[in-house]
């Protein structure tokens, strides 16, 4: 059963993916997403960017619908979302491999210059992209930045997700990734 803490973080996780505001998982959700980020990159429908974006995203929504078992196939709920993520956490080596898949896909598409890290401007644009109040994009950065090079490594973003997703303390750091909860 998923702590209290846990399930206050997948609701957080849970209210980023719900692009547009519906109380409940769409593909119109991830659809939104890809758009964000396509206004913000430039990207016209059809190019290959935003092809190669909406392709990633759909698999992780057809990934969602396969594992979560919606009742009704065309929307994830809640509930349906934390039973989802509380059977990945038990399959602990399935789970590890989707965060590294995650922080391999938000380098892919936040990392704009391809150094592997992610600057505190890049760090924003994630913000942006999935409605996040960018108003605490930089005190996350902050306290995410461990080693204080004003960049997030892939090794540090990996630690955070971990922290995230699988720590049940309170001031674990990764708790906050993704600002408040």
């Amino acid at each position: 059963m998923l702590s209290e803490l846990k399930k206050r973080k997948f609701m957080k996780l849970f209210s980023m993916y719900d692009a547009c505001n519906t109380g409940v998982l769409k593909f119109s959700d991830f659809e939104q997403i890809v758009k964000n980020l396509a206004a913000l990159r430039g990207w016209r429908p059809n190019s290959a960017q935003y092809n190669a974006i909406l392709s990633k995203y759909m698999r992780e929504w057809t990934h969602l619908q396969d594992e979560a078992t919606p009742r009704d196939l065309r929307q994830v709920h809640l509930k349906e979302w934390l039973d989802y993520h509380e059977a990945l956490l038990a399959k602990t080596e399935k789970y590890k491999e989707a965060i590294e898949v995650r922080t391999a896909s938000i380098l892919d598409v936040f990392d704009i210059n391809g150094d592997g890290k992610l600057s505190k401007d890049e760090w924003r644009d994630f913000f942006k992209v999935y409605n996040i109040p960018v108003v605490y994009a930089d005190e996350v950065f902050a306290r995410l930045d461990t080693n204080q090079d004003d960049f997030l490594s892939k090794e540090e973003i990996l630690a955070r997700l971990y922290d995230f997703y699988y720590s049940d303390d309170l001031d674990a750091v990764g708790n906050y990734m993704f600002g408040p909860f």
